[in-house]
């Protein structure tokens, strides 16, 4: 960010931003990895309003930073809060945004730049956008797929469904696992991949 006019110049302050779309806290749109998916300008209003079910997986990650989140992980939740609601939104937690200040810890690479974190499964991707009614879903990692998978399969099972990605996610830890009201503020930048979103929850 760099300053354009300053207050004790013209009074007036503004400033010029260059940025990726996929910083900080970032939603990722379908035609981030699907030829033809809806951009980020594109993206359907209407999810930006949904159902929040947060999976906590905080025990498992911290002995293994490599935890995916599977199907059986999904229908533990329903069994103790009720089947996912329509139109749901599904994170994943696993506090990893301790991290966030730190590149080094967050991206968790090994001696061959493989990433280690926590993640969805493909398998259990496949069966929120196959067996229930999801309209994104959202880790506090830096990818939505667990660490180990160089392939992307969960981005691209998610985006060729139509379904959005957020990343980098903080704050889950005060949010229920169940009864929170989603809302969301991404960037509205044509034919981009995505875009800074500002993610609240209110119950």
């Amino acid at each position: 960010m760099e300053p354009l006019t300053r207050l004790e110049e013209v009074g007036v302050y503004t400033t010029k931003w260059t940025m990726y779309d996929h910083h900080g806290t970032n939603i990722n749109s379908p035609n981030h990895f699907i030829e033809g998916g809806a951009a980020a300008h594109e993206l359907d209003v209407q999810t930006f309003f949904a159902p929040l079910a947060v999976i906590n997986l905080v025990n498992l990650a911290a002995d293994d930073p490599d935890t995916a989140l599977t199907v059986d992980d999904i229908l533990a939740w329903e069994e103790a809060h009720g089947r996912l609601p329509a139109g749901a939104a599904v994170f994943l937690r696993a506090d990893w945004d301790r991290f966030a200040g730190d590149l080094e810890k967050h991206l968790n690479r090994d001696a061959d730049g493989v990433r280690h974190n926590p993640g969805f499964s493909a398998e259990a991707a496949r069966f929120l956008v196959q067996e229930r009614d999801i309209v994104g879903i959202g880790v506090e990692t830096v990818a939505v797929d667990w660490g180990p998978d160089a392939d992307f399969q969960t981005h691209k099972i998610i985006h060729a469904a139509g379904k959005w990605a957020l990343e980098n996610l903080t704050g889950l830890d005060a949010v229920p696992e169940a009864g929170a009201t989603l809302i969301l503020g991404p960037s509205k930048v044509k034919d981009a991949s995505g875009g800074m979103t500002r993610v609240l929850a209110v119950w």
